[in-house]
């Protein structure tokens, strides 16, 4: 009787917040939207590697908005999950979250769930390939502006004092 008094509560507390109360439908409504935010995120990731590949500024521009956007959607379903998990008296952490799945839904929501972060991690390690491919553009990019103001790295060499010592040229190749 308390659990079914602490759930009347609950959902009214989160109705009053103009939060979605936790049920069944809900929490898998939820788990389906994130699924296909992933997927969208995934098609994005991989356009946004192309484009960094083939260099095309634009396209990666126009890109932008759009992820962040995506983003931001899943930061909000993260949010409603701790706010259900909040609403139920519960921590708010992952062992507690499987825990309502499986009192909630079952099986199917628990394997909807790992289908959810089996694609989240996917679109992690594709956001990692692209920030890597950011950071050695902007390395070239480093490097040859220092070719064009004649900055070259010459090679380490020991000094009286036995340190390595780097010493630059300051020969610029481009002259207004």
């Amino acid at each position: 009787m308390s659990s079914t008094t602490q759930n009347t509560g609950s959902q009214s507390a989160n109705t009053s917040m103009g939060a979605v109360p936790v049920s069944p439908k809900a929490l898998f409504n939820q788990v389906e939207h994130d699924i296909q935010i992933c997927d969208q995120l995934i098609e994005l990731l991989q356009q946004e590697s192309e484009a960094l590949k083939q260099r095309q500024t634009q396209t990666l521009e126009g890109l932008i908005p759009v992820k962040n956007s995506l983003l931001g959607a899943l930061a909000n379903s993260a949010n409603q999950r701790r706010s259900w998990l909040q609403a139920q008296g519960k921590p708010t952490d992952e062992s507690h979250w499987l825990q309502l799945l499986q009192e909630m839904g079952g099986q199917k929501l628990l394997d909807q769930w790992q289908i959810f972060n089996d694609k989240l991690s996917n679109s992690q390690h594709l956001n990692e390939v692209n920030g890597k491919m950011i950071a050695r553009g902007q390395q070239t990019i480093n490097r040859l502006l220092d070719i064009l103001r004649g900055q070259f790295d010459a090679p380490k060499l020991y000094n009286q004092s036995g340190t390595t010592q780097v010493h630059k040229s300051s020969k610029g190749m481009v002259k207004a």
